[in-house]
């Protein structure tokens, strides 16, 4: 097993060399062998640090059943962020490893170049982390079947959102002496989250 991680390591170092003389620009990758257990609970989240929901459960026990049925497989999962990170399903191949991290970088370089996918959040597994941490705090103020009622109809309408016809909020010129404030809510920090990776950039 020792081996073939090594030769696995290896190969990945010739294959993202590979990509490079084709001219394929990624972020930095960094790769994870993870049992199936993981790799489902990943896919079922959409994400490795995300907020609880019954419906994950949910997802997770229908794609893991369809694993232990073999009637699907998820070789790997990749989080287009900065650094990109890849999940390789423990029990590949190392044949299957070479071709799925050759996938890998594809993938990544499509995600960083591709003009649709220009404003995704290149830091999108800490903000879920703080956004999980914070839902974990409205649960112990305003108790867990309230959030999840809230999360129940957030999650509902999800799939009808195209992200692509929401637009950025334009920056105010500095001349401008009223800027027109939103009326505040309890959901304030959610709203700061926004502005963070604006700040970040300047």
């Amino acid at each position: 097993m020792a081996d073939e991680r090594k030769e696995l390591e290896r190969s990945i170092a010739e294959i993202t060399e590979v990509a490079k003389g084709f001219g394929l620009d990624f972020y930095p990758m960094r790769y994870e062998i993870c049992p199936a257990d993981i790799i489902y609970t990943f896919g079922a989240y959409g994400m490795p640090t995300r907020f609880s929901h019954w419906s994950f459960g949910k997802a997770f026990h229908r794609m893991k059943m369809q694993y232990d049925l073999n009637l699907s497989r998820i070789y790997e999962l990749v989080i287009n962020s900065n650094p990109c990170y890849a999940f390789l399903l423990k029990g590949n191949s190392l044949i299957q490893n070479k071709l799925i991290a050759a996938h890998v970088l594809a993938h990544c370089d499509f995600f960083k170049n591709n003009a649709r996918f220009s404003n995704t959040s290149r830091d999108m597994v800490e903000s879920m982390a703080a956004s999980a941490e914070r839902i974990r705090q409205y649960e112990l103020e305003y108790g867990k079947k309230k959030v999840e009622q809230f999360l129940d109809h957030v999650l509902a309408i999800q799939e009808h959102v195209d992200p692509s016809l929401i637009q950025k909020p334009r920056i105010q010129k500095k001349e401008e002496k009223h800027p027109t404030r939103r009326q505040a809510t309890p959901y304030e920090d959610l709203w700061k989250l926004d502005d963070w990776g604006e700040a970040e950039s300047d």
